[in-house]
């Protein structure tokens, strides 16, 4: 184990926000088909043009390991809906994406974000993730963690490596 920086999830100054789980609104989107990772959760996937003329992509899950999803994908954007979340998901999500090799990440370092809260059960949580010249996804994540009451406070974690001292290029036989 290693300490390096880090990110704590918690509560911001005034409390959280926090909305309760809802159920996916599944008039939003047809058809509904089984989806190919689990054979017990349905998908839908739409490709609209916006009123700019651009295209989004708009898809469903009504099961993942993080529960009911809904993802809006547009260029340089995206919008993750959890209807029903767990806080120490959310930060491991929140690793996922700040991890991703990025100039906010530590040059596509593990970026560990820690769940800090104290909030147990269920949560819908929209998170808004973008990446323009002027804005990373961290400043547009934490936007939306403002709006919700929470924030990532900067600290140090405990990060599992593995460290390799050598490695040796055995001759094979073709």
């Amino acid at each position: 184990w290693v300490k390096q920086p880090g990110y704590s999830l918690v509560a911001g100054k005034s409390g959280p926000k926090l909305r309760p789980p809802v159920e996916i609104d599944k008039a939003a989107c047809t058809p509904w088909l089984p989806a190919p990772a689990d054979a017990n959760a349905l998908s839908c996937v739409t490709n609209p043009v916006t009123a700019t003329g651009s295209r989004e992509r708009r898809s469903y899950l009504t099961a993942s390991k993080n529960g009911p999803l809904h993802l809006v994908s547009r260029p340089h954007a995206l919008t993750e809906e959890f209807f029903a979340i767990t806080m120490p998901q959310l930060s491991e999500i929140l690793t996922e994406v700040l991890s991703s090799g990025g100039a906010y990440s530590a040059g596509g370092e593990l970026v560990q974000v820690t769940d800090q809260t104290g909030l147990a059960g269920r949560w819908h949580v929209v998170i808004e993730s973008r990446t323009t010249e002027t804005d990373t996804p961290l400043s547009s994540i934490s936007e939306s963690l403002a709006a919700m009451g929470l924030r990532l406070q900067r600290t140090t974690v405990e990060v599992e490596k593995l460290v390799i001292d050598s490695v040796d290029k055995v001759p094979t036989e073709n």
